[in-house]
């Protein structure tokens, strides 16, 4: 027998009658929707949910809350579908907060910071006030070197009481205008300034604000709090993660 590449087929009827052999494609099978997964700011869940929130049962629905790391999360199965979406949000401190290192204790060289506050001239509320900021700097610079200059030729006591009064007499606050998590609205804080007169490096100053640690816990509360009062009216059940 002559053998070819095309499969033989064999019929064996188990009861007399007319037989139709259908040759083709079979149809796929069906395949559902592939799961959907997102990650963004805090808000992210609900503004995925809120167009399309019939698609849902809010009883097959959960909205996962972490304060404590700054992230929420929805799951939720879409009627039509058999696999969960996962959207993730998260509130993060924003790149300018980062580059201007407040409340980390970065020392920073007088020179330095003036270069950062020429860069960061979209975070002050006005040219004048950036300015002010940089000549302040400057002048706040020039006294001090000339009072280490003046003690550099006395005892270990004078040059001891020259660095109590620089540390003693740091560059005035001032105030930024900007984002504290990234995609939310411009928040106005003050900032002050510290001073490290016994650094080998020379005096360097770092930035504190109380005010931003006040503004970050509360606006984070209010942003969470927005997000619950949500995900709570839509009707599914919201877990707080500790």
């Amino acid at each position: 027998m002559k053998t070819t590449d095309t499969p033989g087929v064999v019929l064996k009827p188990e009861a007399p009658g007319t037989y139709t052999l259908l040759t083709g494609e079979a149809q796929r099978p069906l395949q559902h929707p592939a799961r959907l997964g997102y990650a963004g700011r805090l808000d992210t869940p609900r503004l995925f949910l809120t167009p399309k929130e019939d698609n849902y049962d809010p009883l097959q629905c959960t909205f996962e809350v972490d304060a404590e790391n700054n992230k929420v999360r929805f799951v939720g199965t879409e009627k039509s579908h058999e696999s969960a979406d996962v959207i993730t949000g998260s509130l993060t401190p924003s790149d300018a907060i980062e580059q201007f290192k407040l409340n980390t204790g970065h020392r920073w060289g007088v020179a330095q910071l003036i270069e950062l506050v020429k860069r960061m001239r979209p975070y002050f509320a006005s040219q004048e006030q950036q300015v002010a900021l940089i000549t302040s700097l400057r002048n706040w610079s020039i006294g001090v070197n000339k009072l280490f200059e003046e003690a550099s030729n006395q005892d270990g006591n004078a040059r001891r009481a020259v660095t109590v009064k620089v540390e003693g007499s740091a560059p005035a606050p001032f105030k930024l205008h900007l984002p504290i998590y990234k995609g939310y609205p411009k928040e106005t804080f003050e900032v002050e300034f510290g001073v490290d007169a016994e650094s080998s490096a020379g005096v360097k100053l770092y930035l504190d604000s109380p005010q931003l640690l006040d503004l970050l816990l509360d606006k984070k509360e209010e942003y969470i709090k927005q997000e619950v009062e949500y995900f709570t009216g839509f009707g599914c059940s919201v877990i707080y993660v500790s």
